[in-house]
C-alpha cells in the first residue's frame, strides 16, 4: 500500500504528469484495483487530501485534480514552446546582427587598408604601398628573369606654383600629374606618389628602350596638358629611369639610382628624362 501511495502521490509532485499518472494506474491495478476504478480514485484523491488535512486541523490549501494538473502541464509546455520560439527568433536576430557587423567590420578594415595605402590627394598608392609593390615586383622579376624598369618623376619648379598661386593650386598640379601618369600606363604597371612632388612608376616586362618611350610619352603628355581647374597653367617634368638591378640590390638602392638620374635631368635643364648609367 505504501509503495502504491508513493506512486499515486507522484502525480501531484510535479514532473511528467502523464507518465506519473500511468505509473500510478499500473501500481493500483497491481494491488487489485479494477481499471475502471483507477480514474475514480485519482479523481477523488484531492478531496480526500483536503478532508484528511481538516481531520488533523491542517490547512493543506486547494488541491488540484488530475485534469487541472494536465491542463497546467499543457499550459506550461505551451509557454515553454513560446519561450523557445522567442529565444530562437532572438538568436536568429542576433546571428543576423553578428553577420551584418562582421560584414561592416570587414568593409571597414578593407577601407582602412585602402586609406593606409593610398595618397589622399592624388588617389595613387602612397610611398609605403609603392615600396611594398616595388619589392614584390623586384623579387618576381629576378625569379622569372624578366625586365623591370623604374621611372621617377618630379614636377619642375613646383615650389613656384605654391609660392605664386598658393598651395591649393599646387594640389591641382599634383592631381593633374597623377592623372597624366595613370593615363599613360599599361595594365600591370604601377604609379604612386613617392612624396612631395615626386612620383614613381614601375614598368613591368619592358626593357630600358621601351621604358624610355613611356617616359617620353609621360613627359610630353603632361607638358602639353591643360589643367581643368587652372587652364592657364602648364608644368614640365624631370624624369629619371633605372633598369631592374641585380638580385642583391634593395628597393632603396634601386630608387636611389633612379633619383640620381632624375637629379642629372634637373642639372641638364629640366623637362627631360635621363637613364641611369
Amino acid at each position: 500500500i505504501a509503495w502504491v501511495a508513493e506512486r499515486v502521490a507522484a502525480v501531484w509532485e510535479g514532473g511528467d504528469v502523464p507518465s506519473s499518472q500511468a505509473e500510478a494506474a499500473r501500481a493500483l491495478v497491481a494491488i487489485g484495483v479494477r481499471d475502471r476504478d483507477v480514474a475514480e480514485i485519482l479523481e477523488k484523491l484531492p478531496g480526500l487530501v483536503s478532508d484528511g488535512g481538516s481531520a488533523f486541523d491542517r490547512d493543506v490549501g486547494p488541491q488540484k485534480g488530475v485534469d487541472q494538473l494536465l491542463l497546467d502541464v499543457s499550459r506550461s509546455l505551451l509557454e515553454m514552446n513560446q519561450s523557445y520560439e522567442s529565444m530562437v527568433r532572438r538568436l536568429e536576430k542576433l546571428l543576423a546582427e553578428k553577420e551584418e557587423l562582421s560584414t561592416k567590420l570587414a568593409e571597414a578594415n578593407a577601407e582602412l587598408m585602402r586609406l593606409a595605402s593610398t595618397d589622399a590627394l592624388t588617389g595613387l598608392p602612397n610611398k609605403r604601398s609603392l615600396e611594398t609593390q616595388i619589392t614584390r615586383d623586384l623579387a618576381r622579376a629576378d625569379r622569372d628573369k624578366t625586365w623591370l624598369s623604374l621611372v621617377v618623376v618630379d614636377v619642375d619648379h613646383f615650389k613656384k606654383f605654391n609660392d605664386t598661386y598658393g598651395h591649393a593650386t599646387g594640389d591641382v598640379v599634383l592631381q593633374a600629374v597623377a592623372k597624366g601618369l595613370s593615363r599613360h600606363l599599361r595594365a600591370g604597371d604601377l604609379a604612386g606618389r613617392y612624396g612631395g612632388d615626386e612620383f614613381a612608376v614601375v614598368l613591368c616586362g619592358i626593357d630600358m628602350h621601351a621604358a624610355a618611350t613611356v617616359a617620353e610619352r609621360i613627359r610630353s603628355g603632361v607638358a602639353c596638358s591643360l589643367f581643368e581647374r587652372a587652364p592657364r597653367l602648364r608644368c614640365t617634368l624631370s624624369i629619371g629611369l633605372a633598369r631592374s638591378p641585380a638580385a642583391t640590390s634593395s628597393t632603396r638602392e634601386w630608387v636611389k639610382e633612379a633619383d640620381a638620374a632624375l637629379y642629372r635631368a634637373k642639372l641638364a635643364g629640366r623637362n627631360r628624362f635621363v637613364i641611369a648609367n
